[in-house]
């Protein structure tokens, strides 16, 4: 795959390189490869230090890491204001490669404070370093030139002189990376490391990035678009930080050892998040959006939420069955209505009743009914299983991780090893076992395109 190069008409003088022997005609676009969704934030009464009575983040700089799928030698921002309920004001923005740093007896790029000076680039909208976006709008930055390998850490440095005005910002709110946050020592955008500046935390969030893009010459080159809840987003905050070891984490390395490195995984999981009330109404934006740019497949694991959170009573329960069947077909004819035609991957719903009545699961989700209508909608998903054909009305292809994780003689339970503690959330091993149960043909005929 050709490395990815400038847009001809924005190209640098310097040679172009390439990464592997293998090259492709055609002209470049831009790929996500690093995306996530975002939500309203009101994050103020934990970080009181960086906040005044009027404004959030007032003289503060951010410093936040993206793992992107994809290398690139150019990339370019997009920054959002989509929950922010005034206009956002960006007094600078850098973007660097972060230098390791310890974090729970491990060294990790990931959340580091400290980045590499000789590395560091300004970021421009229309040729200025500032910007202000709309409440509501998002904004795309000018091209970035910045040499980024595939797999590693980027840095991201924000400067908020007067903040965002009243309480709300748009953030990610369980990022898999610590954010770094300074007050009062100026603009610190370009600091070696933040950690020597006043009044330096950290914080489990991403805030204002929505993605990142990386300019690609491999017209194969598409990304996959990974939509669910909490399993998917980080698979739940008990998991270590600054670590990437969910199954979307190892999915993507999956791809990388077998050299299908022209595919960008992105995950677009919000925890708590239901299917029906909180899924379908970001799923245009979020997936349908990006077909015409590069989102050619989808991975769809949702539906839990909305079980443990629909009363346990056969008249709600029945009506849930309905509405996710719903929600699935709408899933199904967005997908394959849309040009280019994405191709859909559903997954069963996982189990989530504890090994005992008795267990000291924190989810309300344990009940027979729940159960009841968990098997129902795993046997529809199973029923439209199109095993690698275009059926027009049904899922391309099925990943039955239901039957993966749980018991050998006990469906209705997560495997030991599997679960994380609460018999909902799987463990590093269970994703581990999600993303190895993935037959690496769903994402795609990378030699002949999707």
């Amino acid at each position: 795959m050709q490395l990815f190069t400038p847009p001809p008409s924005q190209a640098s003088s310097q040679p172009l390189v390439t990464d592997t022997e293998r090259s492709t005609s055609g002209c470049g676009r831009w790929v996500d490869t690093w995306a996530t969704s975002l939500r309203p934030d009101r994050s103020r009464e934990y970080l009181q230090s960086h906040c005044t009575d009027d404004a959030t983040f007032v003289g503060t700089t951010l410093r936040q890491t993206l793992r992107v799928s994809l290398g690139a030698s150019c990339i370019r921002l997009r920054v959002s204001n989509e929950y922010g309920k005034s206009v956002l004001s960006l007094t600078s923005i850098t973007v660097a490669l972060p230098l390791p740093e310890p974090f729970d007896n491990d060294v990790t790029t990931a959340g580091s404070s400290s980045i590499k000076p000789d590395t560091i680039c300004g970021v421009a909208f229309g040729g200025r370093a500032s910007v202000e976006i709309p409440s509501g709008a998002a904004i795309l930055s000018d091209l970035i030139q910045l040499s980024v390998p595939a797999g590693s850490d980027i840095s991201i440095s924000i400067f908020l002189d007067d903040g965002q005005p009243g309480d709300t910002v748009t953030s990610h709110l369980i990022a898999k990376s610590m954010t770094w946050l300074t007050r009062g020592g100026g603009d610190c955008t370009r600091v070696p490391s933040l950690r020597t500046c006043p009044k330096a935390i950290i914080y489990p969030r991403w805030f204002f990035i929505s993605s990142g893009e990386a300019w690609i010459l491999d017209r194969h080159a598409h990304a996959v678009a990974c939509f669910g809840d909490s399993i998917t987003d980080r698979g739940d905050s008990e998991l270590s930080m600054n670590d990437s070891s969910g199954w979307t984490d190892v999915l993507q390395a999956r791809l990388r050892e077998r050299s299908l490195d022209n595919v960008s995984i992105l995950n677009f999981g919000i925890s708590g998040n239901r299917l029906w009330e909180g899924g379908l109404p970001r799923y245009d934006r979020e997936v349908i959006a990006r077909v015409p740019r590069c989102v050619r497949v989808v991975f769809v694991l949702m539906g839990i939420n909305d079980l443990g959170l629909t009363a346990a009573v056969p008249e709600a329960q029945d009506a849930l069955y309905d509405r996710l069947v719903l929600a699935y077909e709408q899933i199904i004819t967005k997908c394959h209505s849309a040009t280019p035609r994405i191709a859909v991957v559903a997954s069963t719903l996982m189990p989530f009743l504890p090994p005992s009545d008795d267990y000291p699961t924190p989810w309300p989700h344990s009940h027979p009914l729940r159960e009841e209508t968990r098997r129902r909608v795993n046997r529809w998903i199973r029923s439209r299983d199109g095993g690698g054909k275009a059926v027009p009305d049904g899922f391309d292809h099925l990943i039955d991780w239901a039957r993966v994780v749980c018991e050998r003689d006990n469906e209705h339970v997560m495997q030991r090893r599997y679960q994380l503690s609460d018999y909902l959330h799987p463990s590093v091993e269970g994703c581990r076992a999600m993303a190895e149960a993935v037959d690496l043909r769903c994402v795609g005929d990378v030699s002949s395109g999707v």
